[in-house]
């Protein structure tokens, strides 16, 4: 959700995304589904 809420927020086009920055929302965001995935199986 955080992405989406950045990417909204952005008047004008941001240029190109940096590797850090896909790197670090992905991270993020297996993170994310991880938890739930595991808050699903108990």
């Amino acid at each position: 959700m955080e992405i989406l809420r950045r990417t909204r927020e952005l008047p004008f086009a941001s240029g190109p995304v940096s590797d850090e920055e896909i790197g670090e929302a992905g991270k993020r965001l297996f993170a994310f589904l991880d938890q739930e995935d595991n808050a699903l199986t108990r």
